[in-house]
């Protein structure tokens, strides 16, 4: 689940050039077994970069129905 945060505290927004958004990304294990070596990739899908912290999370070892959440900034370009 990938949630853009808005500055008042929704969860919309309209972001203008030059803004930073914050999503909070939560991963969940939706099998039956333990999942290993999970890993986290984001890419911006509104051509933005990531301007803060990494672009790809180790998330590790999640058991059935255990989720853990990163956050990801992201910056949206000038032009």
């Amino acid at each position: 689940t990938k949630t853009l945060v808005s500055p008042d505290g929704g969860v919309t927004a309209l972001l203008a050039r030059g803004a930073i958004a914050t999503y909070d990304v939560t991963v969940t294990n939706v099998g039956t077994a333990e999942a290993t070596n999970v890993t986290f990739t984001d890419t911006a899908s509104i051509d933005g970069t990531i301007t803060e912290g990494p672009t790809s999370y180790d998330i590790g070892t999640l058991a059935p129905a255990e989720s853990r959440s990163v956050t990801v900034t992201l910056g949206v370009p000038l032009d």
